[in-house]
């Protein structure tokens, strides 16, 4: 049995119904404020000519007996067609002698004096009605015609004894109509909706729903590019786990084996095992560093922008890393504006310099020189680091920005992690980073480039 919030749940069926409902209320209504629109003007054509026809019978007689009892048997037929219809209010009729004398009066309630002006419609208040009122002449008579203005009331009434009746009829046949087609257009969607409730969690295959209905295309198309994507997002993370189990596993096992030697209080290597141990045990930090650097910039929530100084931050990651520089002879130099203040991710940019500037200091051999350029060249903030280092070979180039991946030909530690980070980090600024050759033809030049917000688009000297 279902519970009684299931029928107040939203319901396309049972909007289509309201809709359907609504649509045919309002057209209803359309149609009595039509119905009554259209008889206030047919009002006064329907008196012309209702007076033209009782002219025509009345203007051979000339006896006043028969003038009141032609003109009464008038009046008799049009207020019978009135009740018949349910008018509420009488059709007026009155007849006078061209001397004034008063031959015929349809009712007692409405009295009508002869008028100065013929075959002109005037509009007159009697009791609490108005009334359209058309006077008109013979040689032996005067005639005036009194017609009510019809009743809101009375109209809505007419017009649904009308018109209901059909308006059912068609309702019920474009319901039936509807909900067939609804129900039918939701059948696809209900088996769609039954093929993925039926798939095992792990199953991240394509649907391979044949979508024939053309407004279902896209919906499985999107739905089978979210699958891959997030096929492909957990194949990474699941390749980046054991990755970075396998990095920690050797720091891991110095410090068993160092903790082992310093256990035995007769251990002669003492010292050299503790220094060991301390090198581990940092190597372990600094890839754990690296390890949450990685998710945080992974993360696919927005982050609220803040203005920061871009050349700022620039010049304090290099005055950071110069006791370094310092230690290995190396020259270190930035070229870019004294300001270059912008409405960024703040730790994204950082990420950026800071890695790139470690992987130079780390790389360039002793005495060699690291160059920092930052600058605003075609609306995007353009970075680059460039040294005369070893540089990468050729065929390390393209998997250079993998995680874990180190390269050759070099002894320098590392986590591989750095320039996947870079990467990772230009992509959340919604940037490129790019690898070519360095200084004079040698080293590498990392150059990362990321569009100016929206809000801010500062034009300065680089």
């Amino acid at each position: 049995m279902k519970a009684p919030g299931h029928f107040l749940r939203p319901s396309l069926l049972r909007r289509v119904v309201w809709t359907v409902f609504a649509s045919f209320v309002l057209v209803w209504l359309v149609l009595v404020v039509w119905k009554y629109v259209e008889l206030k003007f047919e009002t006064d054509k329907d008196l012309s000519k209702t007076s033209q026809h009782i002219g025509k019978l009345l203007m051979p007689l000339s006896d006043r007996t028969y003038l009141a009892s032609e003109t009464k048997a008038i009046s008799d037929i049009i207020n019978e067609a009135y009740r018949q219809s349910d008018v509420p209010d009488p059709y007026l009729v009155m007849l006078y002698a061209p001397d004034g004398t008063r031959l015929f009066r349809s009712h007692s309630n409405g009295e009508l004096v002869p008028r100065a002006r013929d075959n002109v419609i005037e509009t007159v208040r009697i009791g609490e009605l108005d009334y359209h009122i058309l006077q008109t002449r013979g040689p032996h008579w005067i005639l005036i015609l009194a017609s009510p203005s019809f009743r809101a009331q009375w109209v809505f009434i007419q017009t649904s004894k009308d018109i209901w009746t059909r308006v059912l009829l068609a309702f019920a046949i474009i319901l039936l109509a509807l909900s067939v087609a609804v129900w039918g257009g939701l059948r696809p969607l209900q088996k769609l909706s039954r093929l993925i409730a039926a798939r095992h969690p792990d199953d991240l295959a394509p649907l391979a729903f044949n979508a024939r209905h053309a407004e279902l295309v896209p919906l499985v198309e999107a739905l089978d590019r979210l699958l891959a994507a997030l096929k492909l997002k957990i194949e990474r993370e699941r390749a980046f786990v054991q990755d970075a189990a396998h990095e920690l596993r050797t720091p891991i096992a110095v410090i068993s084996a160092e903790a082992h030697v310093l256990s035995n209080p007769g251990a002669c290597d003492a010292t050299e095992a503790g220094a060991r141990m301390n090198h581990a045990v940092a190597r372990t930090t600094a890839l754990i560093d690296k390890l949450l650097e990685m998710a945080r910039l992974d993360d696919q929530r927005p982050v609220l922008a803040q203005r920061c100084d871009l050349a700022a931050i620039v010049r304090e990651e290099i005055a950071g890393a110069l006791p370094r520089a310092i230690a290995k002879q190396q020259e270190v130099s930035f070229d870019g504006p004294e300001q270059l203040p912008l409405d960024i991710e703040p730790a994204a940019f950082h990420s950026i310099i800071q890695n790139l500037l470690h992987n130079a200091l780390a790389y360039v051999q002793d005495g060699g020189r690291i160059e920092v350029r930052l600058g605003v060249r075609h609306q995007k903030v353009d970075l680059t680091v460039w040294d005369d280092g070893p540089g990468i070979a050729p065929a390390d180039r393209v998997q250079v920005f993998e995680r874990f991946h180190r390269g050759s030909g070099h002894a320098s530690p590392g986590s591989g992690l750095g320039l996947a980070i870079v990467r990772q980090a230009a992509h959340r600024l919604r940037g490129t980073v790019a690898l070519s050759d360095g200084l004079d033809g040698r080293g590498c030049c990392f150059r990362v480039r990321f569009p100016l917000p929206a809000p801010l688009a500062p034009i300065c000297k680089s």
